[in-house]
């Protein structure tokens, strides 16, 4: 249950096309107000060396539901990567090597498909996209055709919105959901990668605000 609220708030200063000095006043209509019922907040050590691709997932602790706000310091010294919530996915059951799965279309679709339980006799799975609504994964084994034996449980993703953001070194991320959000729109996983090795030991601040339940 949300019983607290995490205000966030921020100024502005910059300066005109003209070279005028500009600060947007300080408001209450300018904080970000996310009501919550737990927290987290961490530290995420990167290691000296680390290689660049490292990807970290950022605690929710009791956060386990949704989060109304995230906010992210980046101190590694390098740029980072974001990625927020995991990708679309749906799961199916193969039957006579082939099965139609509901996953919405989006613009872009980068399809992944993965077997999450094992039966029959496998193949090399593959997936495409048959409608606006719908994908097709197929089992297969090399000069044969379909695997018709093939009768495993698979799971397909859409990772066409992946790493979207990106945060600087000394950089903010601040993702903020709000109360009015609808479930499926708020946070519920944030990721970070590393774009190059590490030189010396960094470290990324997490604060996650949101609902235990």
């Amino acid at each position: 249950m949300s019983n607290r609220t995490a205000r966030l708030a921020f100024s502005l200063a910059y300066k005109d096309p003209d070279g005028t000095a500009v600060r947007v006043p300080n408001r209450k209509d300018q904080a970000s107000d996310a009501p919550y019922g737990a927290s987290a907040a961490s530290e995420i050590d990167v290691p000296d060396l680390t290689a660049a691709a490292t990807e970290y997932a950022v605690p929710f602790g009791s956060v386990n539901l949704a989060a109304t706000l995230v906010l992210l310091e980046n101190l590694t010294g390098q740029e980072l990567e974001v990625k927020a919530n995991a990708p679309p996915s749906a799961s199916g059951t193969l039957s006579s090597g082939a099965v139609d799965i509901t996953l919405a279309n989006a613009v872009g679709d980068r399809l992944l498909v993965e077997r999450t339980t094992s039966a029959g006799t496998a193949g090399v799975l593959s997936v495409k996209r048959k409608s606006d609504t719908e994908v097709t994964v197929q089992s297969w084994l090399a000069g044969t055709g379909i695997q018709a034996l093939d009768t495993s449980v698979v799971k397909v993703y859409n990772h066409k919105a992946d790493f979207t953001h990106r945060i600087p070194d000394k950089g903010f991320f601040m993702p903020v959901a709000g109360s009015e959000a609808p479930s499926a729109g708020k946070l519920t996983s944030v990721t970070v990668k590393t774009t190059a090795t590490q030189s010396g030991a960094g470290t990324v601040n997490a604060y996650v605000f949101g609902d235990p339940e």
